[in-house]
């Protein structure tokens, strides 16, 4: 008797088994056999992709207790991965349109203004942007020719602007390629009333400027400068009578430089001791430690001196900066008092200094700290906050926050943010009166 068993795949994924029994007759008997994954249902397909991809189990255990084909499991996950990954995938439309934009010449010319005076804008950064942003091209010169256009018209708009509503103002020169820019700026608003450049800074340019404010209405109750001479001659000559407070950054910078050069001059001491040291314990080791012993003490000396005049100095400086120079501090008598205080310590400071050897390097630079009378007087008799008589600000600097005084002109000018834009010149003055 011949027997032969063939197989075939059906419909629906069954497979049918038939058997050939050569019987001698040809009788041919047929019958079907289903496996166990397609009688999965959905909620076990679900489960069984699940455990495929949480990996808890080995997927050859989880195909041998479900009694499927690793093949199939792998496909159950790969689906169960799609599914998850269409579920979670962001939305894929156009985005809702807020406006549109007619964009012409005008508009153009104001955004090339914009970029450069609010943006900080190079004028190779605006060309790139139009040429990006709007497939725009424009040339250099045609930039440069529009931020100068309005700048001209800015000037005949300045020009009209009635000025006597600024009662304070701080004037001082910057540099534009090396040459002076004469500025005035109105405390409270930080309106600028001057952006003039000159040849020079002497008496006569500031004078004729001013006159030309003062003609505008311009006539303030005093104003803050550092201690310029031409700028100082100029507003006497046009503007008598009106008081120029001595700025007190100045002083404080100078201050400052000094405390940083005693202090490095302290560590050069401290570093040449320890060398010194390191040498001498090499020299005991051969027995000859007498011939740097001198030279030691006189190191350790000089290092005393220094760590303590670095000291000094720095709370005499501090005294300064949050005591007497501060935008909220005591009167002007209680001022004086302090720094009558403060300059008798000085000298006693300036001959320690004198006595001190010049190590690692030279003796500091004279420094324009307070200690001319006529200096003196224009710093400390600036009126401050607490004087109940006072026409003006106290002197402009970096002292501490002014606590109580928020309202006081000096301080909201401490308080602001330091970047402001540059297009200060179209910005409406104060209201007169």
């Amino acid at each position: 008797m011949r027997r032969v068993t063939s197989f075939s795949r059906g419909a629906k994924g069954a497979t049918v088994v038939a058997t050939l029994i050569d019987a001698g007759k040809g009788e041919l008997e047929s019958f079907s056999v289903r496996s166990k994954a397609a009688d999965m249902g959905p909620e076990q397909r679900m489960g069984l992709s699940l455990q495929v991809l949480a990996r808890t189990e080995p997927v050859a255990r989880l195909a041998e207790r479900h009694g499927v084909s690793r093949k199939f499991c792998y496909g159950l996950a790969g689906k169960s991965s799609e599914a998850l990954s269409e579920a979670y995938a962001p939305a894929v439309g156009e985005e809702d349109v807020l406006f549109h934009l007619p964009v012409t010449e005008r508009w153009l010319r104001q955004f090339v203004v914009a970029q450069v005076l609010i943006g900080h804008t190079s004028f190779r950064g605006v060309q790139e942007l139009l040429r990006d942003l709007f497939d725009h091209k424009i040339s250099l010169g045609a930039i440069y020719n529009i931020v100068h256009e309005t700048v001209e018209a800015a000037r005949k708009i300045n020009a009209g602007e009635n000025l006597s509503g600024i009662r304070r103002g701080a004037h001082d020169e910057i540099f534009q390629a090396r040459s002076p820019v004469l500025v005035g700026v109105d405390i409270p608003s930080t309106y600028c009333y001057l952006l003039a450049a000159e040849e020079d800074c002497g008496e006569t340019a500031w004078g004729v400027h001013l006159l030309d404010l003062a003609e505008r209405g311009l006539r303030p109750d005093g104003t803050i400068a550092d201690g310029g001479r031409g700028q100082r001659a100029g507003q006497a000559a046009a503007w008598p009578g009106v008081p120029c407070w001595e700025d007190i950054f100045h002083s404080e910078m100078d201050l400052g430089s000094l405390v940083y050069y005693l202090e490095n001059r302290a560590k050069g001491c401290t570093t040449a001791r320890q060398k010194l040291e390191r040498r001498m314990s090499r020299a005991k080791a051969h027995g000859e430690g007498g011939t740097l012993s001198k030279r030691l003490a006189v190191a350790r000396a000089a290092e005393k001196q220094a760590v303590e005049l670095a000291k000094d100095v720095r709370t005499l400086s501090d005294w300064m900066r949050h005591d007497i120079l501060s935008l909220a501090g005591p009167d002007e008598r209680s001022r004086r008092r302090l720094f009558d205080f403060r300059r008798s310590a000085r000298r006693e400071t300036r001959r320690y200094c004198a006595a001190l050897p010049d190590l690692p390097r030279d003796r500091p630079r004279r420094l324009r700290t307070p200690g001319r009378q006529p200096q003196d007087a224009r710093i400390l008799a600036a009126p401050g906050p607490t004087s109940p008589h006072a026409p003006g600000p106290p002197p402009l600097g970096r002292g501490r926050r002014p606590g109580g005084h928020e309202g006081h002109p000096a301080g909201q000018l401490h308080r602001r943010e330091p970047q402001q834009p540059p297009a200060l010149l179209l910005r409406p003055p104060p209201p007169p009166g």
